[in-house]
């Protein structure tokens, strides 16, 4: 039988060793995303908590939801995850070239969709699913070439 996840990996690690990103960059490129969906999820953890300003109370109703904002703690845990992300994405840039790099944060798309399809029992599309694949197949298509 074939092994296709295996076919499919040796054929990435062979792309991503030929545009400079070795375990340790794509280690560093992996996280950078991860701690990107993670800050997303506390950014919608801490929405959900939030009661939206009302239209007629501008600019004092603007405040106080920017002031509610900053003292929601899920909010800064965001915060805090997005600005870990950026540090690790400006060290990548340092080596990778940004053309080579930034294609990897489609994976966003892919770790969001499941995401919150399990903390947020957001539903899962047929065309969510394939858009998904599509997504993947172009990430391992751009590090091919």
């Amino acid at each position: 039988m074939v092994n296709l996840k295996g076919i499919i990996l040796s054929w990435a690690k062979e792309g991503w060793r030929r545009m400079g990103i070795t375990g340790g960059k794509l280690l560093l490129l992996i996280l950078a995303v991860v701690l990107g969906v993670i800050g997303q999820f506390f950014f919608k953890s801490g929405a959900t908590q939030l009661a939206a300003p009302r239209i007629n109370s501008l600019p004092a109703g603007l405040l106080g939801f920017l002031l509610a904002i900053m003292a929601n703690p899920s909010i800064l845990a965001g915060l805090f995850s997005y600005g870990l992300s950026t540090i690790v994405w400006l060290y990548i840039l340092k080596s990778v070239e940004l053309s080579r790099a930034y294609p990897f944060l489609a994976l966003n798309y892919v770790l969001i969709l499941l995401g919150g399809a399990v903390l947020f029992h957001e539903r899962i599309s047929p065309g969510k699913v394939g858009g998904s694949l599509l997504i993947v197949l172009g990430v391992l298509l751009i590090a091919r070439n």
